[in-house]
């Protein structure tokens, strides 16, 4: 090859460079403006996903009057109501329950609590759910250890983990913007031209009441049960039992993602996860912060279905034996109830929303059950 050729493959090889780049560039620039999963901190045009950590976070910070009871706890518990914990303590309650809450947001979130100014906590109920402290694999888009991304890209709250770096948050907030799903997301909002802020109360108006009580419930299939649930008028073992037929024929039995068992089908806890909660509650305690363990039910039809078919049992009992024993450790833990079979707080078993979601009714029961009332804040 002579020279001159050698200088045009040179010529057009930096032009094909230069344009891969380019287009690179547009991308993660789009996908950072549009914001779809709110991973990068600024405003979302396109909202795919909510971050009920952030929004819960600075819906706190506008409150005049700051609550000094809190519910922390996967959405589960989303439907505990202010207003019943406030009728039992006499202290302004909040419900910080977040989607998908591990033990990391458990260990984190707490302590966003004192950031904020004129906010004391007198009182935590963690509302605690065995696949929070379940180990599980390290994925590929995994940030920090264990933590979900709706928790490791709010940095405000991953800030306090223990494996925080701001170097690595970066590296993954670039390499996210160059993800295909969400730049299909982005694109798909700047076709149509939808590319408005959207303010941060109508953000947190789309799934929550005042209080940070969560608005609505859906089957699989995408159909609202809020109020038939509501009422104790739904047939939630009927349609149980019809998905587990539908998902056991769809894979042959296969226990994979597509499964009623969902995320209770692990063999055992993680050490690792029980630690850093067990590091949450010392935290606290230094912060002369009360605080109760509520252990979460599930649908009596699905917990029937869990003895069949997983740990679930050993699961729930070494979780109720290393919370009781941090009873012993930390004069800040006044109680850990053991909330996993309904029959423990007289619940109803026609009012969940779905296998593992308590409405209202059975939230109000268990706040009785812990005998709030009794205790002197």
């Amino acid at each position: 090859m002579d020279s001159l050729a050698i200088t045009s493959f040179k010529k057009r090889s930096i032009i094909l460079l230069s344009a891969i780049l380019l287009v690179l560039i547009l991308i993660v620039s789009l996908n950072i403006y549009v914001n779809p999963y709110g991973f990068y901190g600024s405003s979302q045009k396109s909202v795919e996903i909510l971050n009920a950590r952030r929004l819960k976070y600075n819906d706190l910070c506008k409150l005049e009057n700051k609550p000094e009871a809190f519910v922390f706890g996967s959405s589960n518990s989303m439907r505990f109501l202010p207003s019943s914990i406030e009728k039992e303590t006499n202290i302004l309650a909040y419900n910080y329950g977040v989607f998908y809450a591990t033990a990391e947001d458990y260990y984190a979130l707490p302590k966003t609590l004192y950031q904020i100014n004129g906010l004391e906590p007198k009182l935590i109920i963690f509302c605690l759910d065995v696949f929070s402290f379940s180990e599980s694999a390290e994925s590929f888009d995994e940030v920090f250890r264990g933590s979900k991304n709706r928790l490791s890209y709010y940095e405000n709250a991953s800030k306090h983990l223990p494996d925080f770096s701001y170097l690595k948050l970066l590296m993954y907030r670039l390499k996210s913007a160059l993800t295909f799903k969400q730049s299909f997301r982005s694109l798909k909002a700047l076709v149509s031209f939808k590319l408005e802020e959207i303010p941060e109360g109508e953000l947190y108006n789309m799934s929550f009441l005042a209080g940070g009580v969560r608005k609505g419930y859906a089957d699989f299939e995408g159909v609202s049960v809020t109020n038939v649930a509501e009422k104790g008028a739904y047939d939630i073992e009927s349609y149980i039992k019809k998905k587990d037929l539908e998902f056991l024929k769809a894979r042959n039995g296969y226990k994979g993602i597509v499964s009623v068992l969902g995320n209770y089908d692990f063999k055992e806890l993680s050490e690792r996860r029980l630690a850093l909660f067990e590091q949450s509650i010392k935290f606290l305690n230094e912060k002369k912060c009360k605080v109760i363990i509520n252990l979460m039910p599930v649908q009596p039809y699905f917990y029937k279905l869990l003895i069949e078919r997983t740990m679930h049992q050993n699961n729930v009992s070494e979780l109720s034996l290393y919370c009781k024993a941090l009873v012993n450790k930390y004069p800040n833990v006044l109680l850990v109830k053991d909330n996993s079979n309904i029959e423990n707080f007289n619940g109803k078993a026609e009012h969940f929303f779905d296998s593992y979601h308590p409405t209202s009714v059975n939230s109000d029961l268990m706040i009785q059950s812990l005998g709030l009332d009794r205790l002197n804040f």
